[in-house]
């Protein structure tokens, strides 16, 4: 079975997510390698095997895979979800923004 794999903008998700209530949070973090999920950091290609054989989520878990920050976390992300189809996962949406947020440091126009 191949799984559903969704990327949407963070506005769009919100509201996407917002219906589904029981899911699991994976933050990909800006080294692009690690990820959290449940307070626990670790690689983001083990977070399925984790998950399934450690946490043993079913599989019939949602999960949400934010990035953090940047193209680093989105090659992070990337790494997530592809452990989670492998691990047997296929409800994974992936939040980030189509551009890279201002920063406070940023002038106003």
């Amino acid at each position: 079975m191949i799984g559903r794999v969704f990327w949407f903008a963070a506005l769009v998700t919100t509201s996407a997510v917002a219906k589904k209530t029981d899911f699991v949070r994976v933050r990909a973090l800006t080294d692009g390698r690690s990820c959290i999920v449940f307070d626990q950091q670790l690689a983001c290609d083990a977070v399925g095997a984790y998950l399934k054989d450690t946490r043993h989520v079913p599989l019939s878990r949602a999960f949400l895979v934010d990035l953090v920050g940047g193209q680093p976390s989105m090659a992070a992300a990337l790494k997530a979800g592809h452990s989670l189809e492998a691990a047997g996962y296929s409800d994974i949406f992936r939040v980030g923004f189509i551009t890279e947020p201002r920063s406070s440091s940023d002038a106003k126009p």
